[in-house]
């Protein structure tokens, strides 16, 4: 992955048509949650933080004649959290007896963006690859299992741990998609970006994709 951003890089910073063009913004990102069952369950206490801030930076090619420019950009979608309260135990169902645990876990999306952009006027269409870690942490400081045999008729607490798992996060390709508007060196934008922790059995505590709206400066 490193020897890869490197020669990206080193093309768009020593092709003659790269322009000045730098942008800087901040914005506020919308992840999905996971379903139910990953990390929480419906009958208990959750409390998500699904929308952080969020930030970028892109380089630009001159824009050609019939108005398209590409690209190079690193993004950070922004960290969220689950704090929630649910049964260690898969196939229990409340109400029941058996105690519950309490789940804290946080990840983020960023990665490098590739980008391709048609420019119409003051709007435009971007998109194109998006090179990205998907990470998440889970901590549980009272995990509560069960005693075997454990059964739908009877459970009886077995011990008390402390536990923190993760998503053993890999780079994964995947895409993004947005229009924007320009006025002078500003601009606003409204995104969509891959947002999936693929490849093992730590799932994360979001999932499929991720809206972003942003405000940006051009150099």
């Amino acid at each position: 992955m490193k020897k890869i951003i490197v020669i990206l890089a080193f093309l768009l910073t020593t092709t003659n048509t790269l322009s000045n063009e730098l942008e800087f913004d901040i914005g506020q990102t919308k992840y999905q949650p996971s379903p139910e069952g990953i990390w929480w369950q419906e009958s208990y206490p959750r409390s998500w933080s699904l929308t952080p801030l969020s930030y970028s930076a892109r380089w630009w090619t001159d824009q050609s004649p019939n108005g398209w420019q590409y690209g190079l950009g690193y993004i950070n979608l922004g960290k969220v959290s689950l704090k929630a309260e649910a049964l260690a135990i898969d196939f229990l169902k409340p109400p029941t007896s058996f105690p519950v645990s309490h789940w804290n876990g946080s990840g983020e999306v960023h990665g490098i963006t590739l980008n391709i952009k048609k420019n119409f006027g003051d709007f435009y269409v971007v998109g194109g690859g998006f090179i990205n870690k998907p990470t998440w942490t889970e901590n549980i400081p009272d995990y509560v299992w069960c005693n075997p045999p454990c059964s739908l008729t009877y459970q009886v607490p077995s011990g008390i741990a402390n536990i923190t798992v993760s998503h053993k996060a890999k780079w994964q390709v995947g895409n993004h998609i947005g229009v924007g508007f320009k006025y002078k060196q500003t601009y606003t934008e409204i995104a969509s970006y891959s947002a999936q922790a693929n490849g093992d059995d730590t799932p994360a505590g979001y999932q499929g994709r991720a809206l972003r709206a942003s405000v940006g400066f051009r150099f």
